[in-house]
Parts: C-alpha cells; structure tokens; sequence
C-alpha cells in the first residue's frame, strides 16, 4: 500500500497512511510493532494519532446502504462516500481544532478504507450466494358441468420442470383418474390415483414442460375420458 512520507526535523519518515490503518486495526502484526515503536519516539506522531482516533466512529456512521452501492459498484467512493463523511470530519475536526491539511487526511484515509470495505463487501456477495426470489405460482381452478368435478392445480417452476398441486373434489369414490398436463401435441402424466376419498383431496405430481409450455390440464381415466378440462393461460 503506498503512502505520503513527510519527515520531522529528525529525518524520521512519518507514514500518515498506516497510523490511519493503525486505528482501523487492519495493520498485521509486523506493521503494528514497528508502528507502535516508532510512536513511543514521536510526539508529532502520537499527537496525530490522536486526532484520527475518531475515523472509525465516522466511519461506522456512515449509511450502510452507501457501501452496499458500493460495493454492487452503483456508487463511486469518491464521488459520494467521501462527502458524507467529511461532513462527519468537519464536526470532529472542529472539535479537535485540527488544521485543514489534517481534516483532508481524515477523509483521504476513509475513503481509502471505504473502497476497501466495498472491494470486501463484493468478494463477500459473490462468495456466498443470495437466493433468488421464489417463482410466482400459476393458479388454475375449474368446475366441469357435466361430471360434477371440480379442481385447483396450483403450477410453479422447479428445477427439473413444473410441480403440481392439484386439489380435487367431485370424482365418484373408486374411480381412477390420473392428472395430464399437455404442451401442444405432447402429454406428460403427472400424477395418479384412485379416488377413495369423500370431499376435497389433495394430489401432488410433476412434469418435465415449463409452466409458460403447458397449455392444458385434463383430468381423465385411464381409458382417456376426461373428466375435467382446464386450460392453462
């Protein structure tokens, strides 16, 4: 990491960037202990510690949302972050009636360390993956004059195709049907039973077509007389 070197009128380099880092607590071990035995030999060092002490408070205070846009690279660090916390800066530096050279210093290392927290925070989304949204059902319900049959098949995307929920009501007990799903000339079986059942009773299956491939539902024997036709818009 590059740094602006000035020195004090003993010649010692005083690296602003890393007493920054330093209060962030993001030096290795190695860094620290020459850091920290430079600090005990350097006032001028140990009085700007000081007055970057308060960096990681501002930079706790400002918007998380900003760093997430950040991170998803919808915001520029140095177009938006920046101002935001030297807003922040300017009450602190106020307070410690520190020079403007050294507020610039504040913000100048908060923003190096939010392109940082932005980089870390895009390795982390891509490192682990947010779920995507939950597909929106396909509902279809339909009554069969004739036979009495009623059902509502409830359609939504799975991996492998479709999966059916079918609630059904009306099939004389004993009769085995079976659920049909159709994409133009093609009929996919997804589901069968026997209705031994009294009332409503629930079924589950599954097919291969797509929910926007299926154009038709058919409860039917096996025989192929349809007992309920319900097209799927």
């Amino acid at each position: 990491m590059s740094a602006s070197v000035g020195r004090d009128t003993a010649g010692s380099a005083h690296v602003r960037l890393e007493l920054g880092v330093l209060v962030l607590g993001a030096l290795d071990a190695d860094d620290r202990a020459r850091v920290e035995a430079h600090l005990t030999g350097c006032a001028e060092c140990r009085a700007e510690l000081e007055e970057l002490a308060p960096l990681p408070g501002l930079l706790h205070r400002v918007p998380e949302a900003d760093v997430v846009r950040a991170g998803d690279g919808s915001l520029e660090p140095g177009v938006d972050l920046v101002p935001a916390v030297l807003a922040l800066a300017d009450r602190e530096v106020r307070v410690k009636r520190a020079t403007r050279r050294r507020r610039w210093a504040v913000v100048g290392i908060a923003a190096t360390v939010l392109g940082g927290v932005a980089i870390g925070t895009g390795a982390l989304r891509s490192a682990t993956p947010v779920p995507s949204a939950e597909p929106t059902p396909v509902v279809v319900r339909a009554t069969d004059p004739v036979t009495g049959v009623h059902a509502q098949v409830t359609l939504t995307s799975s991996p492998r195709g479709t999966d059916l929920a079918l609630k059904l009501s009306g099939v004389p007990a004993g009769e085995e049907c079976r659920l049909v799903a159709t994409a133009g000339d093609q009929r996919d079986v997804t589901a069968s039973w026997d209705a031994t059942y009294t009332g409503e009773a629930t079924f589950t299956g599954s097919t291969y077509f797509t929910v926007d491939q299926i154009d038709m539902l058919v409860i039917e024997t096996p025989a192929g007389r349809a007992l309920l036709t319900m097209p799927v818009d």
